[in-house]
């Protein structure tokens, strides 16, 4: 009870002459706080080689952060109360850069380029966070271990100011184009499992679960997801080895 929640819906499509646009929508809740994500985007995909793509990739949109503090029981004095509630706007652009054929990928991008300062109110008792830039760097291979078999293995690497180098190894393995499973590691924080599969031509169900190894895990079981993926329509060949 009161652990933190997340739900996330992301569409997107290419479009002709190597366009492609999307939307992503991300609410999160933790205690009092709610805040809510709205992000269009747009990518252009331009050929440099036999099955060989580099997509610029921009995307800008807004934040909606709410923090009911006036709901939390303090020990305060009167006038150090969190009495008065927080109702924020926060816009933010990002971009990136993708290079992938039919068989790797390797990508650099800044999702938030704009620093933002949240609970920031002057003579009172709040701390200021200021959300930095955060990049990320991630590449994979896909490799066929035979005309049934295919091994993907992959790396994500996020690095912000302030924080240690957060770097997630992962190897997943994809089975008659269909059974996909595998596992993945997050240096010195946690272990995470997943498996999905497609049940028709344009639809996938999976299911993901992760363990931290940090001291957060005596008080956790862990956290479960449940993801769906749908294929609308789709007349483009997407070259993509993720």
């Amino acid at each position: 009870p009161g652990s933190p929640q997340s739900a996330t819906f992301s569409i997107h499509k290419p479009l002709n002459n190597g366009l492609g646009i999307g939307l992503s929508l991300l609410a999160d809740k933790l205690g009092p706080v709610n805040e809510q994500f709205v992000y269009a985007d747009v990518s252009y995909a331009l050929p440099v080689g036999y099955y060989s793509y580099l997509a610029f990739g921009l995307k800008g949109g807004m934040s909606l952060f709410d923090a009911k503090l006036s709901d939390l029981q303090t020990y305060l004095p009167d006038d150090e109360s969190f009495a008065e509630d927080i109702h924020q706007f926060k816009p933010n652009i990002g971009a990136g850069l993708f290079y992938y054929s039919d068989n790797h990928y390797i990508g650099i991008s800044v999702p938030n380029i704009l620093q933002s300062e949240y609970m920031a109110k002057e003579g009172s008792f709040y701390t200021s966070v200021s959300r930095t830039n955060h990049l990320f760097l991630t590449g994979g291979y896909v490799f066929e271990l035979n005309d049934r078999l295919k091994f993907k293995p992959s790396t994500m690497i996020k690095m912000t100011q302030g924080a240690p180098l957060s770097v997630d190894l992962s190897a997943n393995f994809l089975l008659q184009e269909k059974f996909e499973f595998g596992a993945s590691y997050r240096w010195n924080d946690s272990v995470s499992a997943l498996f999905n599969i497609k049940l028709f031509k344009d639809f996938r169900i999976g299911y993901a679960y992760d363990y931290t190894l940090t001291d957060i895990g005596k008080h956790t079981s862990g956290t479960h997801e449940v993801f769906l993926l749908f294929d609308i329509n789709n007349n483009f060949e997407i070259l993509s080895p993720r």
